[in-house]
């Protein structure tokens, strides 16, 4: 398989994986609430990342004074979703799962 047709591939799986996203959120949002829900999501996908990540991370050596950029890139990111899954309680629900398929995240 050539690269450009594994690259349609994975686009493909990506939208489908944005789009049940989309389908879930909702009703997460409605049996944990909307910070709960998003709060769950990313330690679970902590948890499957980490479960990809350890057996086949890069060999490359990390000093201590680089992982302020993961920390920062962390803490930004908290303070998006945070302000996102509160931001959600002021529209219906249809504006937010738009804001959320063209957001990076």
């Amino acid at each position: 398989m050539n690269n450009i047709m594994l690259g349609y591939i994975l686009v493909l799986i990506s939208a489908i994986s944005l789009g049940i996203t989309n389908f879930v959120f909702p009703r997460a949002s409605q049996s944990l609430g909307a910070v709960n829900a998003t709060f769950f999501y990313y330690v679970f996908a902590l948890l499957l990342a980490l479960g990809y990540w350890i057996p086949l991370r890069e060999q490359y050596p990390v000093k201590l004074a680089q992982w302020q950029w993961p920390l920062y890139l962390a803490l930004a990111m908290f303070i998006s979703n945070l302000t996102y899954s509160y931001a959600t309680r002021y529209f219906d629900t249809d504006l937010p799962a738009t804001i959320c398929s063209l957001s990076f995240s």
